[in-house]
């Protein structure tokens, strides 16, 4: 098995490469900056769904009792060692535990949640007659300006001007090498 990178953040460890998982080509002028940081400051200009925010899915898994939590985990970063396009994070602050793993389609997110749920239930770590699942579109941050993600507008293209106030703003900042997302 090989050997999986974790950054530890404030509240969250993000586990994976998140190598190959995105559908959506970056702009030339802003391939060297992470895709998040390139959404957020798009949504916070542009004050709209943009085209990487639409294709960003977070499928969330909580573990029924707290001391499953850690196997649950180990399991999700067993999933991303044997797949270097398979991320996520798990939460390591005060709460109730969680996993997230994010995906760039409806297509891959719907896939990908029918496997997990029913390997977890043959593991005992989901129950066996449940269907519940839960996933958004999105960061939960956008919801104040964009309203719930249900309700998004169908996404633009970054404009040139955007495009342009994102370089001056991470050249204004100094952008860590480590964004969380």
């Amino acid at each position: 098995m090989a050997k999986v990178p974790i950054k530890v953040g404030r509240e969250w460890a993000y586990f994976g490469e998140a190598s190959r998982w995105e559908n959506i080509s970056k702009p030339k002028e802003l391939a060297s900056l992470p895709r998040c940081l390139i959404c957020k400051l798009a949504v916070k200009i542009e004050r709209r769904t943009n085209i990487y925010c639409w294709n960003c899915w977070k499928i969330c898994i909580r573990p029924d009792e707290e001391q499953q939590y850690e196997s649950l985990v180990n399991y999700f970063l067993r999933k991303a060692s044997e797949n270097p396009s398979f991320h996520g994070k798990y939460f390591i602050g005060y709460g109730r535990p969680v996993v997230v793993v994010r995906v760039g389609s409806e297509e891959e997110r719907d896939a990908i949640f029918s496997q997990i749920l029913e390997e977890l239930k043959e593991l005992g770590l989901y129950p066996k007659d449940s269907k519940k699942r839960w996933y958004r579109r999105g960061c939960d941050s956008f919801d104040s300006i964009l309203g719930k993600w249900k309700s998004w507008k169908e996404p633009t293209m970054l404009s040139e001007q955007t495009i342009k106030k994102i370089l001056q703003l991470t050249q204004i900042k100094r952008i860590p090498k480590f964004i969380e997302w």
